[in-house]
């Protein structure tokens, strides 16, 4: 019930954006897109399919048919032994490989708890890499040997020009790249240093949006009042927000934000002073 009414709020509010606001359409559609590439690629398996079951027992096959139906600390009630419910290193290596789950989906798998499957990661010493350790030199060189694809690097440098906005950390993870390995590249191929750098001086210096942290959405910056001398830092609430945050007193006449104020049943607005 709970999902079924935050749904329908979430419709409304796109309804009324895409409604009073055209010029938000192609950039809603292509943050949806992102986000339901990055959710689909990027997020850990939590349950394991049919077919995913059945690959990884071409894998790792159960030794006793017997083994979902009793606790693992119990003997087997078939072979009245203790059957090992957990795959060696290398089979298990080789699990994670092919599919990156959570303990949770692996004990499903194991039929046995998480924590011995984040025992057995430790054991290993896997699931956890230094990323920073195996974009080495060395490792540069061979990636550059085998052929780089282009195509990652290339949708990130996109998604740095189309939102100026956005945290690179953020653009990189989505175009499924990391900062070492672009760095790496970024030294050795000089076309693409070139361009990185271009786009990084336009989306410092020719940002021509702002977010406002009010009404929570992007506006171009003439829509928001300067609040500085030189006119270059401006506020964080655009001038809709501004008008709407901030009202008069009736009696005094000063300016108060809206939540100073005290409505009283007439419709007047009075200041905390003046009605004491």
């Amino acid at each position: 019930m709970y999902y079924s009414s935050t749904m329908c709020t979430f419709q409304v509010y796109i309804y009324i954006i895409l409604t009073f606001n055209p010029i938000f359409i192609d950039f809603f559609v292509e943050v949806c897109y992102n986000v339901y590439i990055f959710s689909v690629y990027m997020k850990k398996i939590d349950k394991f399919s049919t077919n995913e079951i059945h690959e990884i027992r071409s894998i790792f096959p159960l030794v006793c048919e017997e083994i979902p139906h009793y606790n693992g600390k119990e003997l087997c009630p078939e072979c009245k032994v203790h059957h090992k419910r957990l795959p060696s290193e290398r089979i298990f290596k080789e699990l994670i490989s092919l599919f990156d789950a959570t303990d949770k989906a692996w004990s499903e798998i194991f039929f046995t708890d998480r924590a011995s499957v984040t025992n057995l990661r430790k054991k290993y010493s896997l699931g956890s890499y230094n990323v920073q350790q195996i974009w080495d030199s060395n490792r540069f060189w061979d990636e550059l040997d085998e052929g780089i694809d282009y195509k990652p690097v290339e949708d990130f440098l996109e998604l740095l020009t189309k939102y100026p906005r956005a945290d690179e950390k953020t653009l990189m993870e989505i175009a499924e790249i990391n900062k070492y390995y672009f760095t790496r590249l970024l030294r050795n191929n000089f076309e693409i240093q070139e361009r990185y750098n271009d786009i990084k001086s336009v989306r410092n210096l020719e940002n021509e949006y702002l977010f406002c942290i009010r009404c929570k959405i992007r506006k171009k910056k003439k829509y928001f009042k300067p609040i500085s001398k030189n006119k270059i830092k401006r506020s964080i609430i655009c001038d809709l927000c501004n008008k709407e945050n901030i009202d008069k007193c009736t009696h005094c006449g000063k300016i108060y934000p809206e939540s100073k104020l005290e409505k009283e049943e007439n419709g007047i607005l009075i200041c905390k002073k003046c009605s004491a």
